[in-house]
Formats: structure tokens, C-alpha cells, sequence
């Protein structure tokens, strides 16, 4: 995978300037290596490799989303019949619904984790 890439990408998502996404490095490369650790056999060309790479990036995007929408928490006050209330987006809601079509586009690259088979003998 091209961690540059993800990377990139990853800014595009978040609304980050060039000079901010450095610091997300880390998280970018934490999903790229989980991706690879899910992989059933590498990609065979350029676009299942763009595929990926952007898979990682909104793997690394909801994470942050999920983050990001922990550290705002909601915030509500309330002054006579005035309710104003700030947070609660679904931010971490569409962070994890763009992992899950980007996953769905990368499916024949991954190991089936999630069925299992197994014989019951009475």
C-alpha cells in the first residue's frame, strides 16, 4: 500500500490543510497495516491498488470520525422554554458508513472473517 496516498486522501476527507495532515500519519498507517492483515491475496492491478489505498484512508477517516466525535461529546443548556443543544452529530455514524462502501469495493481482496462453518455431531 501507498502509504503517501492514504494519506492524501485521508486530508481530503477530513478537510485538513497540507501542513496538518503529518500528524495523522500514524493513524493512516495503523489502517493500512490491518488492511493487509485482512488481506486474502495482493492486489493485481493499479486500480484494486487505488481501491485499497483509499479503503485504508476512510478505515483511517471513520477512526477519526469516531475520535473526533468522542471529543466534542454533546453539550446542552437550557434557559426557561430555550433548549439549545451543540454535538450528537453522526459524524462517527458517516465515517463508518464511507469505511463500509469503500470496504464493499475492496471485498474480493479480503479473507471472509465474519462466516463460519463448523459440524455439530450429536
Amino acid at each position: 500500500m501507498n502509504l503517501q496516498e492514504i494519506l492524501e486522501y485521508f486530508s481530503f476527507l477530513a478537510g485538513l490543510k497540507e501542513d496538518e495532515s503529518s500528524g495523522y500519519l500514524p493513524l493512516c498507517s495503523a489502517a493500512a497495516d490491518d488492511l493487509n492483515l485482512q488481506l486474502r491475496r495482493s492486489p493485481q492491478t493499479n486500480a484494486e491498488s487505488r481501491q485499497l489505498n483509499r479503503a485504508a484512508a476512510c478505515l483511517a477517516f471513520s477512526r477519526y470520525c469516531a475520535v473526533q466525535n468522542c471529543a466534542e461529546g454533546e453539550v446542552s443548556f437550557q434557559a426557561g422554554d430555550v433548549r439549545v443543544t451543540r454535538g450528537g452529530n453522526n459524524q462517527a455514524q458517516d465515517g463508518y458508513q464511507l469505511w463500509r462502501e469503500a470496504r464493499c469495493a475492496i471485498i474480493p481482496l479480503l479473507k471472509d472473517g465474519e462466516f463460519a462453518f463448523s459440524q455439530v455431531q450429536v
